[in-house]
C-alpha cells in the first residue's frame, strides 16, 4: 500500500498506509513504494527525522506547506527489504502495545473521572448520595442503596 501524509502543516504528522482504494485531495502526498517495503516506507514518513527535513523547507506561516522537490531530494540508506520488514514488524507492534496502553489508560481516566465525580454531597441532613439520594454513610465507599463509589481526597 502507499503511504499517504498531508502536506499541509506536514508537523501534525498526519500520515496513513492506506489499507483501501480511494482518492485523496491535492493536499495530500501520495508515496508509492517501488523499491522499499510499504511499512517501511510509512515509518520513515511519521518519523521525527523526516517531518524536521519537510519543515525545513515548508512555504508559509500559517499553514505551512512541504515543499514537493525538496521532499523528493531526501537521501535515504535503505537497508535490504528483509531489514525493512523486520524493523516495519518491530515498530508495528511497538505501536500496537503504545496504542493499548493508551486505551486503557483512557478507560482508567474515565472510571477516575465518574467516580470522583459522584462524591457524597453534604446538605442540612449529612451527607447524601449524588446519584440516589439515600443518607451516605461517612466511613463507607460505597452506597448501601445504589451502590454507586466514592473516594475521599487524601490530605
Amino acid at each position: 500500500g502507499d503511504t499517504l501524509m498531508s502536506n499541509i502543516r506536514p508537523y501534525l504528522k498526519k500520515a496513513w498506509l492506506v489499507d483501501r482504494k480511494g482518492t485523496c485531495s491535492t493536499d495530500v502526498l501520495v508515496f508509492h513504494p517501488t523499491s522499499v517495503e510499504p511499512g517501511y516506507l510509512y515509518w520513515l514518513i511519521a518519523s521525527d527525522a523526516f517531518v524536521r527535513y519537510v519543515m525545513s523547507a515548508a512555504k508559509g506561516s500559517k499553514m505551512p506547506r512541504g515543499d514537493k522537490k525538496h521532499i523528493m531530494e531526501m537521501p535515504l540508506l535503505l537497508p535490504n527489504k528483509d531489514e525493512q520488514r523486520k524493523i516495519d514488524d518491530c515498530l508495528s507492534s511497538l505501536n500496537d502495545v503504545i496504542i493499548k496502553a493508551k486505551n486503557e489508560l483512557a478507560k482508567w481516566q474515565e472510571l477516575k473521572e465518574r467516580d470522583t465525580a459522584n462524591k457524597p454531597v453534604q446538605t442540612e441532613d449529612g451527607m447524601v448520595c449524588p446519584i440516589c439520594g439515600s443518607k451516605a454513610v461517612p466511613w463507607s465507599r460505597f452506597c448501601d442503596e445504589c451502590g454507586q463509589r466514592w473516594w475521599e481526597k487524601e490530605d
